[in-house]
């Protein structure tokens, strides 16, 4: 099995306690306290003062915990960083597991899914804090690196789900498994059109909910995109430019 789809299966099976919300005892609301203190407080550092120019040690002093602590969390600076859309992922993953069959195309289920787990997970800052991890990330390589890499696996993990839930036929799998991945790519897609038109709008709307269209919005635009974008022909060159030699 590859370290790919061992992260995947992982993470089609977390558990909820690594979300806000939800009923917990006093120990997990501590945790999630925690959890959130450590987010908050990166993604004010590294906006502050670089992402490269801020040393774990120092993150972890300014939450008062340890570097073991952290790493109960989090795997990585870039993983606390992307941590807002990571919990978006998660959540929809747990939204998938629990779908029930209707008779529509599971490409279909798995954007309710979303919709489901932006409804869950959109409270308590946690669009502004997604905003600012999307912001960071376009000037970090190393973060940009570790967003796609957990689409990937978030989108075998949704494959996994599928499989392991409906009698998919075996001579469906390609398509189950394409699916998943144009869906990651529509969400991101939407994500990012989301954030551009939310920085765009200002610095008042990394706190505030601005006129205009919203994260659902964007999904369904993306999504809808996704048959034209597979039919775009190439009517031809244009003028003066030559082929490659």
């Amino acid at each position: 099995m590859s370290s790919r789809r061992k992260r995947a299966g992982k993470i089609g099976h977390m558990a909820s306690d690594a979300l806000p919300g939800g009923k917990t005892t006093l120990r997990e609301r501590k945790k999630q306290q925690t959890r959130s203190e450590l987010i908050e407080t990166a993604l004010e550092c590294f906006a502050g003062e670089g992402f490269s120019n801020t040393t774990l040690e120092a993150l972890c002093d300014r939450v008062q915990v340890s570097k073991r602590t952290f790493f109960r969390y989090f795997t990585s600076k870039e993983d606390v960083a992307l941590a807002p859309g990571h919990d978006l992922w998660r959540q929809f993953l747990m939204e998938l597991e629990v779908a029930e069959p209707d008779g529509r195309p599971l490409f279909a289920l798995s954007v309710d899914a979303m919709h489901r787990a932006l409804n869950l997970v959109d409270f308590g800052g946690w669009s502004s804090r997604l905003l600012r991890s999307y912001a960071l990330a376009e000037r970090t390589p190393s973060m940009r690196a570790a967003g796609l890499e957990f689409c990937a696996v978030t989108a075998e993990a949704a494959s996994e789900i599928l499989h392991r839930n409906f009698a998919i036929d075996q001579a469906d799998e390609i398509y189950v498994q394409l699916g998943a991945e144009l869906f990651t790519v529509a969400v991101r897609h939407a994500l990012s059109a989301w954030a551009l038109a939310r920085s765009c709008a200002g610095p008042e709307a990394a706190s505030a909910r601005p006129p205009g269209k919203g994260l659902h919005e964007y999904l369904d635009e993306a999504v809808a995109a996704l048959p034209a974008g597979l039919s775009v022909t190439a009517p031809g060159r244009p003028p003066g430019k030559q082929p490659a030699s």
